[in-house]
C-alpha cells in the first residue's frame, strides 16, 4: 500500500504533456480532441452524398466520418493553443481573423492547399446543415497572400444548397477517433513512475537477504 502511495504522489507531480497537432501525411492527430482528420485533398470534387456513400464498410472511407463545426473549431483552437472558454471559438460562425502566418501550417498539413484568386485556401464539407437539413456548411481556412487583407477561419461558412453538389475546390472533413497508441513523453513518464517502486522493492528483498544470513 505505501508502495502504491508513493507512485500515485510521483505521478501526480509529474509534468502533463501539451495537447498537440501531429501530421501523419495523409492525416494528422490532434491529441486535444482525440481525432484523425484526413487531408481534405482526398475527397476535392466529391459531393457530400458521394463521400456518404464511402463511410461504411468496404467504402474509399471506412472508419471516418463527417467532422461537425463544433469538432473544427476545437482542432482549429488546438493548432492556435487557445483555451476554450469562450463557446464562440468552437460554435457558431466561429469567423476569426488571424495575423499572417497563424494558420498558413494548418492549412498545409490539412493537405487543402488550393490557390485562387483570394490566396490559399482549405474548405471542407462538415456534418452540420441549413435549409431545413438539405445542406451542409463549409468550415475552411483563408491565407490572402493576394489582397491586403487578414487571413481568416471559420466554422460555418455558406455551403452548397444541396448535398449533391461538389466543387473542385471544396474537399470534406472527415474524422475518426485517433488509436490508442502511447506517445513517447507518455511511456518515459509511466517508466519513471515505475522506478521508485522498483527501487523500494530491490531494498525489502535485500533486506530479506541479510536477515536470512547464518550469523
Amino acid at each position: 500500500m505505501r508502495n502504491i502511495l508513493i507512485v500515485i504522489l510521483f505521478l501526480s507531480c509529474s509534468p502533463i504533456v501539451n495537447a498537440t497537432i501531429v501530421d501523419h501525411g495523409d492525416y494528422l492527430s490532434d491529441d486535444y480532441s482525440g481525432l484523425d482528420w484526413l487531408d481534405i485533398n482526398n475527397t476535392f470534387g466529391l459531393s457530400y452524398d458521394y463521400v456518404s456513400s464511402q463511410l461504411g464498410d468496404g467504402g474509399l472511407f471506412e472508419g471516418w466520418r463527417y467532422a461537425t463545426g463544433v469538432e473544427f473549431g476545437l482542432m482549429r483552437a488546438s493548432w492556435l493553443g487557445l483555451t476554450v472558454t469562450d463557446p464562440y471559438v468552437i460554435s457558431g460562425s466561429g469567423y476569426m481573423q488571424h495575423p499572417d502566418n497563424e494558420i498558413d501550417g494548418l492549412i498545409s498539413i490539412l493537405g487543402g492547399a488550393y490557390f485562387d484568386s483570394r490566396g490559399y485556401i482549405a474548405l471542407g464539407i462538415i456534418d452540420d446543415t441549413y435549409l431545413n437539413g438539405n445542406a451542409h456548411y463549409i468550415a475552411g481556412l483563408i491565407v490572402d497572400d493576394v489582397r491586403s487583407i487578414p487571413d481568416s477561419s471559420a466554422i460555418l461558412g455558406a455551403g452548397f444548397s444541396d448535398s449533391s453538389m461538389s466543387s473542385e475546390t471544396v474537399g470534406s472533413f472527415l474524422v475518426r477517433n485517433t488509436a490508442s497508441v502511447p506517445e513517447p513523453e507518455t511511456l518515459v513518464l509511466f517508466g519513471a513512475s515505475l522506478f521508485p517502486l522498483w527501487i523500494l522493492r530491490r531494498r525489502k528483498n535485500w533486506g530479506q537477504n541479510l536477515t536470512a544470513l547464518p550469523t
